[in-house]
């Protein structure tokens, strides 16, 4: 479902398969969405008219005129026309022993390459690197560690940022990637390490401990990385020089969810179940640039250009401005993917879009009456 950016007005509504962890991108004039139907779709984003279909998904990120998209279980992706849906290159894991691959938010991509996080049935984490013509420029096995996943659960090391050589694998599945700096950023949750790496040559560029049980790379944007740490005393974000990885600031945080734009993070804290609050911070500082409260319930937040698209319960979609706070629009509407019966906006599974028209995923999901 396609909203005027500039007041919430709907433009257009169209099928786009079976869709609920599947991705969607911005890719020149259109918007291509990846269904859990392994099939992408691409639709001109001003008037909804689908351009073309292909095979993948349902992960997909874009760079330049590709579209790559990562079929899971295949353990390999694809990379198609975007103006088109012709195939460029097909570029297949295996050879590389990722027997298991696991795409959820580990396919990135932009002018300088495309990214890819896969597993192995022993659970080491592994990446990939390709240039936009799908040839492999290089690729990192077990995130940096040797020998075999330990059964012994990890201890966090001492603070402080550190490069150091290959350590012992402690296994972690398939880490999320976040693009920014010209690096390329992954958390090793299991040992306790976020790592960068050089887009250019692989070489891990920094390796800064933390001692939470997770740690989330939320998003970036040229100098400064912000992630959501979870431990025992509760949730934190944190915000990283992407330089070389030292800690810039930490701010306590009940957040749902948040994400990153114009310079700032928004965070979006539920920790009262009759009221949300917005809080935005500076990605560079840690300072509150400004908080909202709001009655009712939410959902996860999205971005699309200056907009952060959020659901609201039962209520519809409110696009708040990333700079201020400030409320452009409001609307509530009809769930078409439950046949224009029912309201219920926790069935948003995405947003993209730019300046002129904000897009949503929508999909059924079970109504209650008490949202």
């Amino acid at each position: 479902m396609a909203f005027d950016a500039r007041d919430g007005s709907v433009k257009w509504e169209r099928a786009a398969g079976y869709s609920v962890t599947g991705t969607m991108v911005n890719a020149g004039s259109l918007v291509v969405v990846g269904g859990d139907d392994a099939v992408i779709r691409a639709f001109e984003r001003s008037t909804g008219d689908e351009r073309w279909c292909a095979v993948g998904g349902p992960t997909v990120a874009a760079a330049g005129d590709l579209v790559i998209a990562a079929h899971q279980g295949a353990s390999d992706v694809t990379a198609y026309d975007a103006a088109t849906g012709t195939k460029r290159w097909r570029a297949g894991l295996a050879p590389l022993g990722y027997e298991l691959s696991g795409f959820e938010d580990a396919v990135v991509a932009d002018a300088s390459g495309v990214y890819i996080a896969s597993s192995d049935p022993a659970a080491k984490p592994h990446l990939a690197a390709f240039d936009l013509d799908g040839t492999m420029r290089w690729s990192q096995d077990g995130m940096g560690c040797d020998g075999a996943p330990s059964a012994e659960p990890p201890q966090p090391p001492p603070p402080g940022p550190t490069v150091t050589g290959p350590r012992a694998c402690v296994g972690g599945g398939t880490p999320s990637l976040v693009l920014g700096g010209g690096m390329l950023i992954s958390a090793d949750v299991n040992a306790h390490e976020l790592l960068a790496f050089d887009v250019v040559t692989g070489a891990v560029a920094w390796r800064t401990p933390f001692g939470a049980d997770s740690l989330t790379p939320v998003g970036a944007d040229t100098k400064v990385l912000v992630a959501a740490e979870y431990g025992r005393s509760g949730a934190d974000l944190v915000a990283f020089d992407l330089r070389d990885g030292h800690e810039l600031w930490t701010a306590p945080s009940t957040g749902f969810a948040s994400v990153v734009l114009d310079g700032s993070v928004v965070t979006v804290d539920q920790s009262n179940p009759e009221t949300y609050k917005l809080i935005s911070l500076d990605t560079a500082t840690g300072s509150p640039r400004w908080t909202l409260s709001e009655p009712g319930r939410t959902y996860r937040p999205g971005v699309a250009a200056d907009l952060m698209p959020l659901p609201t319960g039962s209520e519809g979609l409110t696009a708040y401005e990333g700079s201020s706070g400030s409320v452009r629009w409001s609307v509530s509407h009809p769930n078409p993917a439950q046949g224009g019966a029912l309201p219920d906006s926790s069935g948003y599974r995405g947003f993209a879009g730019d300046a002129s028209v904000v897009i949503a995923v929508i999909v059924a999901v079970p109504h209650n009456e008490e949202d």
